[in-house]
């Protein structure tokens, strides 16, 4: 199987920690995958999802697949990051993993896109479980503040 995938993570030791167990899932599963995972572009969220993401919306359609990890929905108008989410959703399929407050009341499954919301910081990733996956992601849990 094979296509091209970004994958945007938070910038802090968990956001880093989700970015790489998710590329390397990726990797293993024949993908093309790139990331964005840069302070402050992915790090300052009012900066992500106010200018970041604009940028992400203009090169989607060179993606398969978007994967935006452990980066929270601004709590000051969370309404309108979904609807940037969904706005991106028209150009290519996307995921939305994340495990902060703000984010669970938008979990669903939605045209093309999907926001999971888990529980557990050690559970924001995309891809399967296995030793490595959670050795990191424990390690990246530890990091998040």
């Amino acid at each position: 199987m094979s296509g091209k995938v970004l994958v945007v993570g938070h910038t802090d030791g968990h956001g880093v920690a989700c970015t790489a167990v998710t590329l390397k899932y990726f990797a293993k599963k024949g993908y093309h995958a790139s990331h964005l995972c840069k302070f402050p572009e992915t790090g300052v969220i009012s900066k992500f999802w106010n200018e970041t993401f604009n940028e992400i919306l203009d090169k989607a359609k060179d993606y398969d697949l978007v994967v935006i990890l452990d980066i929270p929905l601004d709590a000051r108008n969370p309404e309108a990051c979904v609807e940037k989410l969904k706005e991106l959703a028209k150009c290519t399929e996307v995921v939305y993993i994340d495990h902060h407050e703000t984010s669970k009341p938008y979990a669903g499954d939605y045209d093309n896109l999907t926001i999971e919301v888990v529980d557990r910081a050690i559970d924001c990733y995309y891809g399967d479980y296995d030793y490595f996956t959670h050795k990191w992601m424990t390690i990246g849990a530890i990091c998040d503040r």
